[in-house]
């Protein structure tokens, strides 16, 4: 399990690198640009529930793009 720090106070988040070296490859460009949107909505418990419109809509993507990735 990949975990994202977070740090909103400051108007920044990090990503685990691992999701870019081992996930990268295979996710690509779109699958990384919907997970660091799902970091930044990521609450202080770990949760992220937006709707795949929501996302599709902040990520500039289909919603059928989202969903499949």
């Amino acid at each position: 399990m990949v975990r994202v720090r977070d740090r909103r106070q400051a108007n920044w988040f990090w990503m685990n690198k691992d999701v870019l070296d081992k996930y990268g490859p295979r996710i690509g460009a779109n699958g990384i640009a919907i997970y660091a949107f799902l970091a930044l909505c990521e609450n202080e418990q770990g949760h992220a529930i937006p709707s795949i419109r929501f996302i599709a809509r902040h990520v500039a993507l289909a919603t059928n793009t989202v969903m499949k990735y």
